[in-house]
């Protein structure tokens, strides 16, 4: 069963095409975060990421070769769950 954050994710990055290469660029931990106001363990992982076909800025300028990606994880109960995704 193909989860809901693997279709949202899949739907976002389908026009990128394939990574060529991601490196962990920073890893962060914090007791909250933005849109959840509980208490808990999270985990703020930062990806530098080349795509396929890499986006192109707002304003029209050549495109970015490598991206920073973004994945939020908060632990729930045992297990660590996905609660955020973006590229920037």
């Amino acid at each position: 069963m193909i989860s809901t954050f693997a279709l949202q994710c899949s739907a976002h990055r389908a026009a990128l095409g394939r990574v060529n290469n991601r490196r962990i660029a920073e890893v962060k931990h914090a007791s909250t975060v933005p849109g959840d106001p509980e208490l808990r363990l999270h985990a703020i992982v930062r990806f530098k990421t080349s795509f396929e076909h890499p986006p192109s800025s707002n304003y029209g300028a050549a495109s970015k070769p490598v991206v920073i990606e973004e994945v939020v994880m908060t632990k729930m109960g045992c297990c660590w769950e996905v609660m955020g995704y973006e590229i920037n």
